[in-house]
């Protein structure tokens, strides 16, 4: 992997190349977001192009009664950053993701207007999170309460109950990857392995040619093109 990002490289601009290297040396995993049964395309939309902005790399979109479209307009090309994770072909997809967060490490974190607990201020970081932000008007379904590790909510002081999800989300991502990036007991960046896939799959993207420059490389050394790449392109 790491001779092809090379290969790669030398057909990306310095400053394109610097790029990666610096986004990726940004990204995380302690944190990781799901958005469950939003069925506003421009609030999942807008999620995913915060996500690439605070430096979140993997966002989960739970389908139980609507299903996902990213609108580009408003995502402005973060998919192509970002890792979606879609549920939507489970019995429930709610605990599908539950399980599977549950199996890599993550605590469960409800995000809700009507508890009061931690805020983004006040949360403790130490632990691997993953952030769960409810529907429209309804909010989390009660199963991810039932599960929950910790409640988070956003101070306010107006009438409206609650703020809209896409907004609520910005706000949560932004104060707590800028915090994380303060403490220095909390290993937060990506494994050396991980940033590499990473810049690999971004050079792929940055690339107009991608598919056909990986092909003429694995063709030179008389190997097949790996099919793990087609996902990425």
């Amino acid at each position: 992997m790491e001779e092809l990002l090379q290969f790669l490289e030398t057909y990306l601009t310095d400053e394109r190349r610097q790029k990666l290297v610096e986004v990726a040396r940004q990204r995380t995993r302690h944190l990781t977001v799901v958005v469950e049964d939003s069925f506003r395309e421009q609030n999942a939309s807008a999620i995913v192009r915060t996500c690439d902005c605070c430096g979140i790399q993997d966002l989960h979109l739970v389908a139980n009664s609507s299903d996902y479209q990213v609108a580009e307009n408003i995502a402005m090309g973060a998919r192509k950053w970002v890792d979606l994770h879609l549920y939507r072909d489970h019995p429930d997809n709610t605990v599908a993701c539950l399980e599977r967060l549950r199996a890599e490490g993550y605590q469960v974190v409800a995000t809700t207007p009507h508890q009061r607990a931690a805020t983004p201020d006040t949360f403790d970081l130490k632990r691997p999170s993953a952030l769960f932000f409810g529907r429209e008007k309804r909010g989390l379904s009660p199963v991810v309460f039932q599960e929950a590790d910790a409640v988070l909510h956003i101070p306010m002081v107006g009438f409206t109950e609650s703020y809209n999800i896409a907004v609520s989300a910005a706000l949560v991502l932004y104060t707590l990857t800028q915090r994380l990036r303060q403490q220095e007991d909390t290993t937060w960046q990506l494994a050396p392995d991980e940033a590499l896939v990473l810049r690999l799959r971004w050079a792929l993207r940055s690339l107009p040619r991608g598919r056909a420059l990986v092909e003429h490389f694995y063709a030179q050394r008389g190997q097949p093109f790996p099919a793990e790449l087609d996902s990425w392109l």
